[in-house]
């Protein structure tokens, strides 16, 4: 969908199953539960994505240090996609015949490769970060978040409720990028201000000038939809040359805006998890635990996704409460979940009734937090709004 346009071409790399059991309680000495994360780990053009898999590693690490899953450790394999989808298909057959009873925390573009192997084999697909229509759609998978779709909608919405009149778009320029078109008219809904020019921006564009220029003609405001150092540029190139519009976009990587120094000061954002700068819980938790186990690490989305897969596996096990932990019980489990409390870091979790949104009826939370850029820092009110709905919906 809007952000599959993050994932590029690749290197390449074998799977790594890492060690027997994540650092933790050297007594858990019952049989370790297996759990995969499918990830783009050689990549090129801003794309790969190893934090994954130390966040995954760290969240494990951090629950076998207080006793593991009812005396047994928990043990993270991984497994670089390529971005080919033959490789992406091997790793999902590797998950089965290593013995994982879930994939976690998965980013990869190839999930119409990985989606059916899973399902076929009964496996469930927990958090993955949703880059492709199977993500959104497959009955394996089990986004914690939405995706580009709510990402770009939220910025929308936020830009039109914040006294934007008209809001233009710049988008990567392949079809996957132009995706993030409708959600702009989405986000919009109910807001008073209206849609604008739609600007692509090929790949490799050196000069986002042109496209500044463009992508605010005739309107007041701009969502950038584009790869993380073209939207900085955008942002740069527009402030210097005194373009006035407001700006937004997606708060994928916290790094970015301090990248961005004074010129990020006042972007609109959406995110769609807490800020790594608020106090709930769960970010508390994300923090410490890689600060412990997996220090200077890439704290981005990717990475609190991946640590939060593996948190909401074992949360999912103490509400649903199986009596057997395997592929069959843990696929079912997460189908039953009611309100599953993730620490803040999304809204509340309920999986019981799918979306009634064409192609995206995994959707279980479309939730984000709206807000904007202050010194550097991703500033909200706390408040989950849900970016498809009309505004006086929201």
């Amino acid at each position: 969908m809007a952000l599959a346009v993050t994932m590029a071409a690749c290197g390449s790399s074998s799977s790594d199953s890492g060690p027997a059991v994540e650092p933790g309680d050297p007594s858990l000495t019952g049989s370790p539960i297996k759990l995969m994360v499918i990830a783009q780990l050689t990549a090129t053009n801003q794309a790969e994505t190893p934090q994954t898999v130390s966040a995954a590693k760290a969240s494990a690490s951090a629950i076998n240090a207080r006793g593991g899953i009812g005396g047994r450790p928990l043990q993270i394999l991984s497994c670089d996609d390529k971005v080919d989808a033959n490789a992406a298909a091997a790793c999902a057959r590797k998950a089965v015949s290593d013995g994982a009873v879930a994939t976690v925390g998965q980013v990869s573009a190839m999930g119409a490769a990985i989606n059916p192997v899973l399902q076929q084999n009964g496996m469930a697909n927990i958090g993955p970060y949703p880059l492709s229509a199977s993500d959104f759609s497959s009955p394996a998978s089990f986004p914690l978040c939405a995706g580009g779709p709510a990402a770009i909608a939220g910025v929308a919405r936020n830009l039109g409720t914040n006294g934007a009149e008209t809001v233009g778009l710049a988008y990567f320029g392949n079809a996957a990028g132009a995706t993030s078109v409708p959600f702009v008219t989405t986000g919009l809904a109910g807001t008073g201000a209206k849609a604008g020019p739609k600007v692509p921006v090929p790949p490799g564009t050196a000069d986002l000038a042109p496209v500044a220029a463009a992508t605010t003609k005739g309107a007041d405001a701009a969502v950038l939809a584009l790869q993380p150092d073209d939207a900085v540029h955008f942002v740069q190139v527009a402030r210097q040359s005194g373009n006035t519009a407001k700006l937004g976009m997606p708060a994928q990587d916290p790094g970015l805006f301090k990248k961005l120094g004074g010129a990020g000061d006042g972007l609109y954002v959406a995110t769609q998890f807490a800020p790594q700068s608020s106090s709930v819980p769960g970010i508390k938790q994300f923090l410490a635990d890689m600060e412990k186990y997996a220090k200077g690490t890439r704290l981005d989305d990717y990475a609190l996704n991946a640590w939060l897969g593996v948190q909401a596996f074992e949360k999912m096990l103490a509400q649903q409460k199986p009596a057997t932990i395997d592929t069959a019980t843990v696929k079912a489990g997460m189908s039953r979940l009611v309100n599953l409390d993730l620490g803040g870091v999304v809204a509340p979790y309920t999986t019981t009734k799918e979306s009634e949104m064409p192609g995206l009826n995994r959707i279980f939370g479309p939730q984000v937090q709206l807000g904007t850029i202050k010194n550097g820092q991703i500033v909200t009110d706390g408040k989950w709004v849900n970016p498809f709905l009309p505004a006086s919906g929201g």
